[in-house]
């Protein structure tokens, strides 16, 4: 069985990003997708926070 990859990119303000981004990766995982590996950007102008992910399944 060959594996599968999935890149997605997930943004919230940066107020909510941790408990946002904890929700996201938990449903990722009821889905059985696994972190490889995840780079993240910080818009302070805009009060964002950015994640781009790759899963792996």
């Amino acid at each position: 069985m060959s594996d599968h990859y999935l890149y997605e990119n997930f943004c919230a303000e940066s107020g909510m990003f941790d408990q946002s981004f904890t929700e996201y990766l938990n449903e990722k995982r009821k889905d059985d997708w696994k972190v490889k590996t995840c780079s993240y950007c910080h818009d302070k102008k805009n009060g964002k926070t950015w994640a781009g992910c790759i899963f792996k399944r």
